[in-house]
């Protein structure tokens, strides 16, 4: 198991992240003569979605009669509907029946005839059109509740409810808390790697790893838990994908991404997991071992997943979507690759080239069926009717 050694706290060398944060969103109160509360929705629709200040108010729905949409975004292949709870007091949670209120808000969305009839804010008419539309042509949607504090345990279960519903395949709901909140604050802050100072350790497990040395490129390939990568994703977020150029491109049905987080799901093929997937790939500044002669830890400092982003943010979906467990099982492996080296133009060379593979078709994986060989060797096939 891993020993992570987050730097999420309010204050990180001496600077209080959730004081500045709150100058941000009150400054944001005050410019746009705006409630604390829609300032923090205006806030998160910049932090996250990379929105211009006039683009996030026009996206927010907040009002009289929203139906619990504060925001509502349309993308290439999905929509997202928002709810934000600004706390005066971070340590206070998101409850139960909070969640089990936001759920409603589909059923609203997929009625725009009765919002109209009731008179019901148009920004919310707009909204239900949009997503009437998007979801007969099978757009994926997600729910994003993001909270200037925390969630119970009871809306935590909320939420797996309803990721596991019959429409799972189409339409997820997310939790961003205060620590994600403040994983982005402070990945926007910095430049170059946000986890530059960070140390993470791994256990390593007997004769499954090996060292590669090299003057310029010293690199481990090794064994870790499922679990571990998923647990830094909760813990770091996108900071953990800093140097990605491919971020993640969601679960829809029938996609690679949907099979790794089916594989996690499924008892049978959860054990086949590291023959499954093609491992991940790290960069680092240097890592260590707790013993240089029968070694059983290694830690790395700056991490940064170059190759993997994919699996790591599936591994985390299939962790909020487990009905028998809080983690993923012991049993879900992965292939991990960790290359030290702090140069900006090598690290940008390794994650352009390990991003750059030419991918295998599914047309062509039928061509090594024995069938279509058969076929191409002009052998002819009997046929029983």
């Amino acid at each position: 198991m891993s020993e992570l050694f987050p730097k999420n706290k309010a204050q990180d060398g001496g600077v209080d992240y959730i004081r500045q944060l709150r100058d941000q969103i009150f400054e944001i109160a005050k410019d746009e003569n705006i409630s604390r509360h829609r300032a923090f929705i205006v806030w998160i629709l910049e932090q996250y979605y990379s929105l211009a200040r006039e683009e996030a108010i026009n996206a927010v729905t907040d009002g009289v009669g929203d139906k619990r949409i504060d925001a509502f975004l349309e993308g290439e292949n999905d929509v997202k509907v928002m709810q934000c709870k600004f706390f005066d007091d971070e340590t206070k949670e998101v409850r139960e029946n909070d969640i089990a209120a936001f759920k409603g808000c589909i059923d609203w969305l997929k009625q725009p005839d009765e919002i109209e009839k009731l008179h019901l804010p148009p920004k919310l008419f707009d909204a239900a059109t949009t997503f009437v539309e998007r979801w007969n042509e099978h757009a994926d949607v997600e729910l994003h509740y993001f909270a200037f504090g925390r969630f119970s345990s009871g809306a935590n279960h909320e939420r797996k409810i309803f990721n596991n519903t019959e429409d799972r395949e189409r339409m997820q709901m997310y939790f961003h808390d205060l620590d994600d909140i403040l994983n982005s604050f402070r990945a926007n802050l910095q430049v170059g790697n946000p986890l530059a100072s960070e140390r993470i350790t791994f256990s390593l497990k007997e004769r499954q790893f090996f060292v590669r040395e090299g003057e310029r490129f010293p690199a481990i390939i090794m064994t870790i838990k499922g679990k571990e990568l998923a647990n830094l994703h909760r813990i770091y977020g996108k900071r953990l994908f800093e140097g990605n150029i491919r971020f993640f491109r969601g679960t829809r049905k029938g996609s690679i991404n949907a099979r790794i987080v089916d594989t996690v799901l499924d008892k049978t093929d959860r054990g086949k997991f590291w023959y499954f997937n093609n491992g991940i790939s790290f960069v680092c500044s240097d890592f260590t071992f707790d013993d240089s002669e029968s070694p059983t830890k290694l830690t790395i400092v700056g991490p940064q997943v170059i190759n993997g982003c994919q699996t790591t943010v599936c591994l985390s979906e299939a962790r909020g979507r487990m009905e028998d467990a809080e983690e993923i099982p012991e049993e879900v492996d992965i292939l991990a690759r960790f290359i030290k080296t702090s140069a900006r133009d090598d690290i940008e060379l390794i994650t352009l080239y390990t991003n750059s593979q030419n991918p295998v078709s599914e047309a062509q994986l039928k061509s090594n069926d024995p069938i279509q060989k058969r076929l191409k060797g002009g052998v002819p096939l009997s046929v029983e009717i």
